[in-house]
């Protein structure tokens, strides 16, 4: 599980955004890039841990990236939102 939610979500927004600022960067195009964050990335849950790691690195990931970037007109930011309504949210608590 540990893996799995590291490879989707960090490495999953890492590569993503690490692409979108190449492309931003080569064509000269300024612009944001948005990451998805939770705000399980800054508090904790109990039995999200994981998860909660990964959202954390994501806001990190982002202030990082954004400092590397800014010179090129990007800016890059992670929202934070709580929970979202899904079916899997319904079915985890109806």
């Amino acid at each position: 599980a540990f893996d799995r939610l590291m490879g989707i979500n960090l490495r999953g927004s890492f590569f993503t955004a690490q692409t979108a600022a190449k492309l931003m960067i080569d064509f000269h195009i300024p612009g944001r890039i948005l990451l998805m964050s939770s705000v399980t990335g800054i508090q904790a849950h109990l039995n999200l841990g994981c998860y909660g790691v990964t959202k954390a690195g994501i806001r990190m990931m982002a202030k990082s990236i954004a400092l590397e970037v800014s010179q090129y007109g990007i800016t890059v930011n992670a929202i934070s939102p709580g929970a979202i309504l899904t079916e899997r949210t319904l079915h985890d608590d109806p």
